[in-house]
């Protein structure tokens, strides 16, 4: 550019070089480039927007430069070098007239405070040094927050995917992953993870929850033994004197004495004490809550009972129900708190039922028996011959089939040597001629009510006593030999068989058109059904007739008499 106009005033006054490129204000003491109205003590006007407009060069020139300007709306520090040159940016101050390095910024952008020498590699981007302690401040209002972001975008939850942030007003810090809350300390210095929430008792000083996946934990690890801690591999593990004696596992299973517990609570090699403060007065208890808010009791009391009940209400052991007692004698009561026997069973109102289930070809039996043998009395059901059994001084007595025939001294329908009770109403007893009465032979029968026994003769058994007078009812009477049918002994039908002995006697219909009183009859849903005669009862009208005939016999004897003397 050629020097075109140069105008001045004096020496203490104003020096212009083409308006513009240079002004020299000696009155207020302001230069101006780029400008002829300088506003401060160096002004400089670049006429556009550049990263570069004012440029100050070192001892090479053409490599390493540090450059101002002004860039869409951004003031521009520029630490600027040509071809291969890396160029950082230095911030100096002076204390006690030495100056001193204290902040810069490398050729590669990392932010050095302190220090010359950046951080580890992935952590270097902002590196504080000092030779003493080191530390930041992050001041913020009094009811604001303070915090450190973790970003890997510009909008959304991307801006704060990861955070480290304290809250003034509340006096909490929490740390966040995944744009979520997961961990916060609390003004008393409790520590919640995961929820942002505390645990419902307020005395907690840790609560943990749990994780879709179980990658957390800590131990405390002493210089020898077993450590103690959790995580959400192995549980949580408590050791004493270097040996591990109780673990809550990862199911939630607590096992003491061993390292896999099966169960809620598991106890190996040794064994479970609840002991109430007061023991000669109190009550110890055991309660099991289930699903529906019901409750389960196992109680101790100072009687030396053990109850066992439930309790609809097992906050407040409302509703509770006893169920089973056993008491200081070891009776066992169900259903009363006051067993009079080894074993009482009560039910208020219903019916009172004990259920005995065994598998299909199995049995159920109880047992009756004594210092010598287990098993001197027994009630026993067959599940596979579907049959009662019942026996005495070891040996089976009775049983009942699955016909329900009653079968006493013998185990098959008809046997010998016993007798059986058909379900149809007959009676099986092929022994039954031998046995004897009391002290000399009698007729036995089985009277209206089922009673089986002899019918006395005395007068005193006997009342409304009237004696015989026509009997000849008993000539319409015509007696038959005949063969009985065979019957069927599970059905109690009739066969076309006929039995091989010839029999004598009546027919019942005959008999009951001349005297019904000698017949007897089955009772059934139709009324009175004949049965048969009872030949018994024959006797004494056939006894009249005979003393009848008799005197007859007589009075004619005496007619001949006379007739022959005549």
């Amino acid at each position: 550019m050629g020097l075109t106009q140069i105008t001045t005033g004096g020496v203490d006054e104003n020096i212009n070089i083409d308006s513009n490129t240079l002004k020299v204000d000696g009155t207020n003491n302001l230069v101006g480039i780029g400008t002829s109205s300088p506003g401060t003590k160096l002004d400089i006007l670049g006429g556009s927007d550049a990263s570069v407009i004012v440029t100050v060069n070192g001892q090479d020139a053409s490599s390493e430069y540090l450059g101002l300007g002004i860039n869409a709306g951004a003031a521009v520090i520029t630490a600027g070098g040509n071809g291969s040159t890396s160029n950082a940016l230095v911030f100096k101050t002076a204390p006690s007239g030495t100056e001193t390095e204290r902040m810069r910024i490398d050729s590669s952008g990392r932010l050095l405070v302190g220090t010359t020498t950046e951080g580890v590699s992935g952590g270097d981007n902002f590196t504080i040094g000092a030779t003493n302690h080191a530390g930041m401040t992050i001041r913020s209002g009094t009811s604001n927050r303070g915090a450190i972001y973790f970003s890997d975008g510009t909008s959304g939850n991307a801006e704060y995917r990861g955070y480290i942030e304290y809250d003034q007003s509340a006096d909490y810090m929490r740390f966040g992953t995944g744009a979520a809350e997961r961990i916060r300390i609390d003004s008393s210095g409790m520590v919640d993870f995961q929820t942002g929430i505390f645990g419902d008792n307020p005395s907690d000083n840790f609560t943990l929850n749990g994780r879709t996946q179980p990658h957390y934990g800590f131990n405390l690890v002493p210089e020898t033994g077993v450590p103690v801690g959790f995580s959400g591999y192995r549980g949580i593990a408590f050791a004493t004197n270097g040996s591990e004696r109780m673990r809550i596992d990862s199911l939630g299973n607590v096992g003491v004495g061993l390292t896999s517990p099966a169960s809620k609570l598991h106890v190996k090699g040794g064994s479970l004490t609840v002991e109430h403060a007061t023991p000669s007065t109190g009550t110890c208890q055991l309660n099991i809550n289930s699903e529906n808010n019901s409750q389960v009791t196992l109680t101790y009391d100072d009687q030396g009972s053990i109850v066992f009940g439930t309790a609809s209400t097992p906050a407040t052991q409302a509703g509770f129900s006893e169920k089973i007692r056993i008491d200081s004698s070891g009776r066992v009561g169900i259903g009363t708190d006051n067993p009079g026997q080894q074993l009482t069973i009560k039910k208020t109102g219903g019916q009172t039922q004990v259920s005995l289930i065994s598998d299909t070809n199995e049995s159920c039996a109880i047992y009756f028996g004594d210092t010598a043998s287990t098993n001197r009395g027994v009630v026993l059901y067959d599940q596979g011959q579907d049959s009662l059994q019942f026996s005495t001084a070891g040996s089976e007595r009775m049983r009942i089939d699955s016909s329900g025939n009653v079968l006493i001294g013998t185990t098959s329908v008809g046997g010998s040597g016993g007798t059986t009770l058909r379900a149809n109403g007959l009676i099986a007893a092929p022994a039954v001629y031998s046995v004897g009465l009391s002290a000399s032979p009698r007729d036995a029968f089985i009277d209206q009510n089922g009673e089986f026994g002899y019918v006395p003769s005395i007068r005193e058994a006997k009342t409304n006593i009237q004696v015989q007078n026509n009997v000849d009812w008993l000539y319409q009477l015509e007696p038959v030999t005949f063969n009985y049918k065979a019957k069927d002994r599970e059905t109690g039908e009739y066969t076309g068989t006929a039995e091989a002995e010839l029999e004598y006697g009546l027919i019942a219909e005959d008999v009951e058109a001349a005297c019904p009183d000698l017949c007897f009859y089955d009772q059934t849903d139709n009324g009175p059904e004949l049965r048969g005669v009872s030949y018994k009862k024959l006797i004494t009208p056939m006894l009249k007739a005979l003393q009848d005939a008799r005197a007859e016999i007589e009075t004619l004897k005496t007619k001949v008499a006379a007739l022959e003397a005549g």
